[in-house]
């Protein structure tokens, strides 16, 4: 299962980096970065300091950064609160239901019964990761730190997969 959501999950959180940019450059303007990279990704955010590098204007740390307290939420809500735990929730119902040799009308039916309570659960673990996730790790170490978190999310997953 890790094999299969790992990547994607992964994919989700650089996507999410690249919509809701968690730090833009001091004093620019938001026409300043319309269309730059600024309003791209990490990794575009890092060539930008690395050309500034390269032009004899500081260090990778000399470029001012501004936290983006709007963006974060919005970041936030869509991962944790929305499409984040559906996508992941469902995810782990139809992969087990697959491992386990289940038809596919006990699948859609394990789904139908399982997905409200293990989401209302997870607002539980995730908003408090996530928050911390999204605020204070870069994107290149977002899966690390949650899948440490997913150790003890597991836990209760493994208890939910026992009963399925």
């Amino acid at each position: 299962m890790v094999v299969i959501c790992a990547p994607l999950n992964y994919l989700w959180q650089a996507w999410l980096e690249r919509t809701f940019p968690g730090w833009t450059p001091a004093g620019a303007s938001r026409a300043d970065l319309k269309g730059t990279t600024e309003l791209v990704s990490f990794e575009q955010r890092r060539g930008r300091d690395e050309r500034l590098l390269e032009a004899g204007q500081g260090s990778l740390h000399d470029v001012p950064k501004v936290r983006r307290w709007d963006n974060i939420a919005k970041k936030w809500f869509t991962d944790c609160i929305v499409l984040g735990a559906l996508f992941n929730t469902l995810a782990f119902l139809i992969l087990m239901g697959l491992m386990k040799g289940k038809t596919l009308s006990r699948i859609v039916m394990d789904v139908r019964v399982e997905t409200l309570g293990i989401i209302w659960n997870s607002y539980k673990v995730w908003p408090v990761a996530n928050f911390v996730s999204t605020t204070y790790v870069p994107v290149e170490r977002r899966i690390v730190f949650l899948s440490g978190c997913g150790l003890v999310w597991n836990v209760y997953m493994s208890l939910v997969a026992a009963r399925l």
